[in-house]
């Protein structure tokens, strides 16, 4: 049982001990036996509104008339929910005793259910002639709720549209005034029915139903006032259904980046599920179309792009603009190539060639923004990298045998006495290694011997075949720093011994021997020079 439950039952008890008290105690001797003495004349009484509770008055529920003396002039019951009457509220006849009942300007008291009743409507008697004077009225025991009256029982709009619905032209009550009253709709969910806005100073409501829904529905439209009291009316909404137009969805801006694909698709929606005819005009000149999809590449120098898109089905059409707008992004220098040295060249570091000069030289890279650009040319050893000129505004550089020595110390001498040498443009923001390094540099390292005599080798080496991979004949190297007994061999990857390159005692000095290889197939093989109990290896690569 809710509060409000609770306090109608409260209610009703009460009235139920105040009339067993009024019947008991207040009222004369013989006034439960009262009853309606009919006159030749009366005023009848009636109406539609008898409420106990905040509910319409159940049919049978009695209504009692009382003249100013207490008098029982009039006795009937309730017909039909809430409705009453008409009511004979007899006068007194003059010509007789006792007093039967009302006089002209008595002011008549109702009950309703056993309880007094708040009326609505004038309650005074006037004589007259028998039927012909009436005056309607509205009972009330236990609170006023609103109440609808000549509420339009069809409401009708179109489809995606809505209608204002003057509920408060049509709600009585006197109790709540109408910005403190509740509203809601019951029912209607076939058509999504929704109160849309709600007007509270005039009632109006604004009620439309879902997106491209149609049809009709009955729903109730309810009230409620601030004490919880409630009334509703059924209502038939009718959506006439109309032709929805056609709207492009796809945004009307757009991003694309530059130097990467640019893809849009147009769609459009139209609830009527009618497919639309597309036009796409006015395309920027590196944008193309294939059917609803538009595509280009925006390249170096494009910052923008616009299209027109056209949809139309058989009644409406939408067009929309399309602007896009393209990132640039900075593109790195452009590839180039190494020269000189070339990959593989023997550089021979000499005491006395010292002073002699190796010149590096490669290709001009180029910048797409016209951005100007630097070289940076560094050596790689097995100790690292050695920067040897940074950001070099020419594409060639020049450094004397001695520069490479102390170069090459601060990055270790490899070990067979190959090193790398690779360039990289820059324009600021990216940069580009050159497209065909690293280089390849063969050194002499036997014959760099600081300290030694005669400049005879101060060890054995076997230096890297040249060049390296080759076709048939290769140029092969050893150092030796005294005469001795060697051997260099030949394996596959498998270690078997295809050839023998030397073998016998050999003198002091650098020493070269052509290796014919027209016989052996592609594929790796290391040479092996063997000295006492060492072994010197270096791999080759043969391709024929």
């Amino acid at each position: 049982m809710n509060h409000q439950q609770k306090n109608i039952a409260i209610r009703r008890g009460w009235r139920f001990m105040l009339l067993v008290f009024l019947c008991l105690v207040v009222l004369p001797p013989g006034a439960m036996a009262q009853s309606v003495t009919p006159t030749p004349i009366w005023t009848d009484f009636w109406g539609t509104r008898a409420y106990l509770d905040g509910h319409r008055a159940e049919p049978g529920t009695l209504i009692e008339a009382f003249d100013a003396d207490g008098v029982l002039c009039g006795l009937d019951s309730v017909r039909s929910s809430g409705e009453f009457g008409p009511i004979h509220v007899y006068g007194d006849d003059p010509s007789s005793e006792p007093d039967e009942g009302a006089e002209s300007g008595d002011v008549i008291l109702f009950r309703l259910g056993g309880d007094t009743a708040t009326v609505v409507g004038s309650t005074v008697w006037s004589s007259g002639t028998p039927g012909e004077t009436s005056a309607e009225l509205g009972l009330y025991v236990g609170g006023f709720p609103p109440i609808f009256t000549d509420m339009p029982s069809l409401v009708s709009f179109q489809e995606d549209g809505d209608i204002t619905v003057n509920a408060g032209d049509h709600l009585e009550d006197l109790n709540t005034p109408l910005y403190l009253q509740q509203w809601a709709l019951i029912g209607g969910e076939d058509l999504n029915l929704r109160i849309k806005q709600v007007y509270s100073i005039t009632g109006d409501l604004v009620i439309d139903a879902g997106l491209n829904k149609n049809g009709e529905v009955e729903a109730y439209l309810r009230v409620t006032d601030h004490e919880g009291f409630a009334d509703s009316v059924l209502i038939d909404f009718l959506v006439e259904p109309q032709p929805d137009p056609v709207y492009i969805s796809s945004p009307d801006f757009v991003q694309a980046v530059e130097d990467k694909p640019f893809e849009y698709t147009a769609t459009a929606i139209d609830a009527d599920g009618t497919e639309p005819l597309w036009q796409i005009l006015n395309l920027s000149q590196w944008l193309n179309v294939e059917g609803i999809v538009v595509s280009g590449l925006p390249t170096e120098g494009i910052l923008d792009g616009a299209f027109t898109l056209i949809a139309s089905d058989e009644l409406y059409s939408d067009t929309v603009e399309v602007t896009i707008t393209v990132e640039p992004v900075n593109d790195p220098p452009s590839a180039f190539l190494l020269v000189e040295p070339d990959d593989g060249a023997m550089i021979v570091l000499r005491d006395e060639n010292g002073d002699s000069v190796i010149h590096f030289f490669w290709e001009e890279a180029t910048d797409p923004e016209l951005s100007s650009l630097s070289y940076d040319l560094a050596l790689q050893g097995p100790s690292g990298s050695v920067s040897v000129g940074t950001s070099l505004t020419t594409n060639s550089l020049s450094l004397s045998i001695n520069d490479l020595r102390s170069l090459f110390e601060n990055v270790g001498l490899p070990e067979g006495g190959q090193a790398e040498w690779q360039v990289q443009a820059k324009d600021g923001l990216d940069s580009t290694l050159s497209f065909n390094g690293p280089y390849a540099l063969n050194l002499d390292i036997a014959l760099y011997a600081p300290g030694s005599e005669n400049g005879l080798p101060k060890s054995f080496a076997l230096m890297p075949i040249w060049p390296n991979p080759f076709n048939s004949d290769a140029t092969v190297r050893f150092a030796m720093p005294e005469q001795i007994l060697i051997s260099i061999d030949v394996y596959d990857v498998l270690g078997r011994k295809v050839t023998t390159l030397v073998d016998g005692i050999w003198p002091a000095g650098i020493h070269t021997v052509n290796w014919k290889a027209d016989m052996l197939g592609s594929g790796i093989y290391f040479l092996c020079m063997k000295v006492n109990q060492n072994m010197f290896v270096q791999r080759a690569i043969l391709i024929q």
